[in-house]
């Protein structure tokens, strides 16, 4: 298998639909990475009684971990429906072109 372009975009395809099914009860809150962990760290730097206030909400809740789940909840609220398209044409254009 040759390392082209369309190889990137088909392994891109297959994160995008591993982030679109991952099961917030089976997966994500096992490991404590819930929605209420990313509102949590984003209103910790609004809380006037924080000592972290008014300081940049970068400095400490855009962690790896924050960014994956507003990943996650991003591509399982807006890329659903745009998935089943993408990859219907993604299989269509694999059994067309092999």
């Amino acid at each position: 298998m040759a390392f082209t372009i369309y190889a990137l975009m088909k392994a891109g395809l297959l994160l995008l639909n591993a982030a679109a099914i991952l099961h917030k009860e089976r997966f994500l809150d096992k490991l404590g990475w819930t929605e209420q962990a990313v509102m949590a760290a984003q209103t910790m730097m609004t809380d006037p009684y924080n000592p972290m206030y008014g300081q940049a909400p970068q400095a400490q809740s855009d962690t790896m971990k924050t960014q994956f789940l507003k990943f996650v909840i991003a591509v399982q609220t807006i890329m659903r429906v745009p998935l089943i398209f993408i990859n219907l044409f993604a299989i269509s254009l694999e059994l067309l072109l092999g």
